[in-house]
């Protein structure tokens, strides 16, 4: 299978570039270039997102397909394509603590390149790349926590947050993935960074992957009482004067409690968390900037009160609470504004609208085929829409129920 440096060197030839003219287009030196294409240690996410501008190409391009097995949900992919993020999150240790497999070879980087590759692995994964994520964060994970072992004092709690969101990363995306058990051992070691980095909001951030994980196990109390419990010790004293960030973290947490408590069926505590959560959000804004602002918004927290109402079986309030709201995902991370559309779908689907819920459902496959086909609730819509309808499926269904396995 290529790798990295092979796709490189394979687009840079097809371009007609030297290995020096690529180095000049992207700023680095012709000897990381050589080194890259050589197949040398792993290069950072960061260069490789420097290397496909300068070639104008996409970053997954280069990287490769090593981890789309697991993103297509391909038989087997469990044992091939998460096997290196296996390896890097349970590594195996000797009697003297000495580890007993070769781990991935980094070259250590400073904390501006390793917070940028950490920027880029979110970005993957927040436009539904799983392939390209699942590829790059054994790597990534090896470097942040060999600047963690080279740095010291206020550099070292700073790679510690590295650290941590990288755990998250991987933590969110095997939850989609269905690996529960990594999915837990990332969580709880993005928790102990998170603590060893000293910062509230990085501790704070860390509770979502777990508070998502233990709902998707039937954990919903707990998943309650963890996000309730850190919303309590951020609620701010005056919200008015409080920084964006510390009433988005808040905030964050409340929604985290409310989707378990819609789940639990305590519809009242839900819609009072919502409540809360709504004025968050509205102190916040939508032009605010910050590591926790980042698709928190009013939207997100009409887009919970529509999913309570999907769970409460209620399919015309799901469509009267969407009507109000815009009609695209401003101030919504991609995944929160697809999982909503889901419930949109849903109730068409209750109420017979078959037309309109295809509607929804092709436009999703169409937006994020990768993300649509690891969700049951989308396999579940497409197969009772199959069931219900009298006529023959059509070409469009069709292609919906092959892309999320329905049962047609």
């Amino acid at each position: 299978m290529p790798t990295v440096g092979d796709n490189i060197g394979r687009v840079r030839r097809a371009q007609g570039l030297t290995q020096e003219q690529l180095a000049e287009r992207s700023g680095l030196a012709p000897g990381t270039i050589k080194k890259i294409e050589r197949n040398g240690p792993p290069p950072r996410l960061a260069t490789v997102n420097r290397i496909a501008r300068a070639l104008g190409t996409t970053t997954s391009r280069l990287l490769g397909d090593a981890s789309e097995a697991a993103a297509r949900k391909d038989p087997g992919y469990r044992q091939a394509a998460l096997l290196d993020l296996r390896k890097a999150l349970t590594p195996v240790h000797g009697a003297d603590g000495r580890l007993l497999a070769k781990q991935v070879e980094v070259v250590p980087p400073s904390l501006r390149q390793a917070a940028e590759s950490v920027r880029a692995a979110e970005a993957l994964y927040g436009g539904n790349d799983f392939g390209s994520t699942l590829a790059v964060l054994p790597s990534l994970l090896a470097e942040t926590r060999a600047l963690v072992d080279l740095s010291d004092g206020d550099d070292q709690t700073k790679a510690y947050g590295l650290v941590s969101h990288t755990y998250q990363v991987a933590a969110r995306l095997l939850v989609q993935l269905r690996a529960h058990d990594l999915a837990y051992m990332a969580t709880i070691a993005g928790q102990q960074a998170a603590d060893q980095s000293r910062d509230h909001l990085t501790r704070a951030r860390a509770v979502g992957p777990m508070c998502w994980l233990l709902l998707r196990q039937a954990r919903i109390a707990e998943a309650q009482a963890l996000a309730i419990d850190r919303a309590d010790d951020l609620e701010p004293e005056k919200i008015r004067r409080a920084d964006t960030n510390d009433v988005a973290a808040w905030g964050w947490l409340l929604v985290e409690a409310a989707a378990a408590a819609m789940r639990d069926g305590r519809d009242d505590t839900a819609q009072e968390l919502l409540d809360a959560a709504d004025l968050a959000a509205t102190r916040v804004g939508d032009g605010a900037n910050g590591p926790m602002v980042y698709g928190f918004s009013r939207g997100k927290v009409a887009a919970l009160r529509v999913e309570s109402a999907a769970i409460a079986q209620e399919p015309m309030r799901v469509l009267e609470l969407t009507a109000a709201m815009p009609p695209d995902p401003t101030g919504m991370r991609a995944s929160c504004w697809q999982r909503h559309r889901l419930d949109v779908a849903w109730a068409h689907t209750q109420l017979r609208q078959y037309g309109e819920a295809e509607d929804v459902l092709a436009d999703l496959g169409g937006r994020a085929p990768t993300w649509l086909r690891h969700q049951k609730y989308a396999t579940d819509i497409v197969t009772s829409i199959s069931r219900r309808q009298t006529r023959a499926l059509s070409k469009r269904m069709a292609k919906l129920a092959a892309l999320v396995g329905a049962a047609v």
